[in-house]
């Protein structure tokens, strides 16, 4: 059996840290999800701990636009992601997921959408 592992990934890995110059950036607001996948079809031995969508997590209660526990990732992140999980898996790791849609203190190294809030709900893509 693999043991599960959160991993953090930063720096010039994968994703990092997005501390903005612009305090004011111009945000642009859509609901199109076309450029998103369900991070379980990129990496599908993925643990899925979605705290948003119940109680357990820090604010106490189910975070409005979670309908169903997934994670939510664009296709560019996912494609990341994935080679992260080989390369730990190859160790006999897996990757343990809180979250991944709302992921709003890191960004994708690259990121596709950097001036975009996506508003569409958090459930399965089809």
């Amino acid at each position: 059996m693999l043991a599960a592992i959160i991993v953090i990934i930063s720096g010039a890995c994968v994703i990092t840290c997005c501390n903005s110059e612009d305090d004011n950036p111009i945000v642009s607001l859509t609901d199109d999800s076309s450029q998103f996948v369900t991070l379980t079809d990129a990496v599908p031995d993925a643990i899925l701990e979605i705290r948003y969508y119940g109680t357990y997590n820090f604010v106490g209660q189910r975070i409005d636009g979670y309908e169903e526990p997934t994670a939510l990732l664009t296709k560019q992140a996912a494609q990341a992601l994935k080679e992260v999980s080989d390369d730990v898996r190859s160790q006999g790791y897996r990757l343990k997921i809180y979250d991944a849609y709302r992921w709003w203190h890191f960004t994708l190294k690259d990121e596709p959408f950097p001036d975009t809030y996506f508003t569409f709900p958090v459930k399965q893509l089809k």
